[in-house]
């Protein structure tokens, strides 16, 4: 890593808040977020390239997988939000971190969700990884670029399961949320296994979470949580883009108000 890197996490690292519904009720637990009023330093593609490969996980559950990003960090003790159809009911989890160790991993059951998210956690007791940024999305907008990160599959077995980060632009943002919370319409390509990754902005700054992909194949999964629906038209628009969940779903149960 460059010194650029080196002197920007160490920026990163000064930007702490303090939780009030934490995932462990111990006082210490931190997570980092910015507000828009305080906008950051736009970032390069290397650097976006290597600041979301650090944060990102590969979830392993059986012989299958998803993607994941580190939220906070107590000591040893990582939390890692997904989606939760990433995890398989019953199964054991593992997590495998960007320096290719794999850690046993379980699911939090002390925070749930009425969307498609999950926490999960593992124990490192000898190296520290860096924990994401996370932005508060009310000041989002279409056109924004953004930056989708995630682990995913693919035919030729020497690539698949390898980092990717695809670019792009916010091209839609709904007045509500669809089932599973998902409002953030966007062009980057999310293939299978990127799902429960971040969405990150110019900024290296999480504003949302990847879990649904273009032109889906069964099902209608265009509908409301109130139970509506879209037009055959509207359904063509959203079906070219891909769906993140807001980081809005979650930091409600974080942040300090």
């Amino acid at each position: 890593m460059n010194l650029r890197s080196i002197i920007l996490f160490a920026c990163m690292n000064g930007l702490l808040a303090i939780l009030t519904k934490a995932v462990n009720p111990n006082p210490s637990i931190s997570t980092q977020i910015t507000s828009s009023r305080k906008p950051q330093q736009e970032l390069s593609i290397e650097q976006l390239q290597q600041q979301s490969k650090l944060i990102t996980v590969k979830v392993l559950s059986n012989d299958s997988w998803g993607s994941g990003f580190i939220i906070q960090q107590q000591g040893q003790v990582y939390i890692v939000l997904t989606n939760e159809h990433v995890l398989s009911p019953g199964k054991q989890y593992r997590i495998q971190t960007a320096d290719g160790r794999i850690y046993s991993s379980s699911l939090l059951q002390s925070i749930r969700f009425n969307d498609d998210l999950a926490l999960i956690q593992f124990r490192s007791a000898g190296i520290v990884y860096p924990v994401a940024i996370v932005k508060e999305t009310s000041s989002l907008e279409v056109g924004n670029r953004v930056f989708a990160a995630g682990l995913p599959f693919d035919i030729n077995p020497s690539k698949s399961g390898k980092f990717e980060l695809t670019t792009g632009k916010i091209s839609d943002l709904l007045n509500q949320p669809l089932v599973g919370g998902y409002q953030i319409g966007y062009t980057n390509n999310v293939k299978r296994g990127m799902s429960g990754g971040p969405l990150l902005n110019i900024q290296g700054e999480v504003v949302g979470v990847n879990g649904m992909s273009k032109y889906p194949l069964l099902g209608n999964p265009y509908v409301f949580k109130d139970g509506s629906t879209v037009s055959e038209a509207r359904w063509q628009e959203m079906s070219h883009l891909s769906w993140a969940i807001p980081t809005s779903k979650f930091l409600h149960l974080y942040i300090q108000k």
